[in-house]
């Protein structure tokens, strides 16, 4: 089983990311085009935590190690596909299939429509190294269960 979502140059940098038990990793191709912390209930209660934090890459992304321990799931609303671990159960990548969501763009969607990305690659921020660790946006903000004191900005809905 092969998931690769685009061609990925071997000039970039790279990000890994793994599994809870290290049976699968994903590999991101270029520094993230956007963190994002997403306080949807949707993100809320897949990851038990009061948000998710989602790198989002242009540049590509695959499953490098594991791919045969990997299944996949879609969201209720259709069009996120997300990776995870048949072990652990741990998330290591995310596609989402259509670029446009209900007729507007979200805004890790606009970063990615600004960058000419074919498709919205996701892997979970908090692996990422803290020099290209940033948050860019909160999304669903007026979801949040907590207040965050930070400077990105902070949107309603997507």
């Amino acid at each position: 089983m092969s998931i690769c979502v685009e061609e990925m140059a071997a000039e970039l940098p790279s990000h890994v990311v793994s599994c809870v038990c290290g049976a699968v990793e994903a590999t991101g191709k270029g520094d993230p085009v956007g963190i994002y912390a997403c306080h949807c209930s949707t993100c809320r209660k897949s990851t038990s935590a009061p948000f998710f934090t989602l790198a989002v890459f242009s540049g590509g992304a695959s499953i490098t190690k594991g791919a045969d321990q990997v299944f996949s799931h879609t969201l209720p609303a259709g069009d996120i596909e997300r990776f995870r671990c048949k072990h652990c159960g741990g998330l290591v990548m995310a596609v989402k299939v259509s670029v446009m969501f209900s007729g507007c763009a979200s805004s890790w969607e606009l970063t990615l429509l600004s960058s000419q990305a074919k498709q919205v690659v996701v892997l979970p921020a908090s692996q990422l190294p803290a020099k290209v660790f940033k948050i860019t946006g909160h999304q669903y903000y007026e979801s949040r269960v907590m207040d965050v004191n930070d400077n990105a900005p902070k949107f309603v809905g997507t």
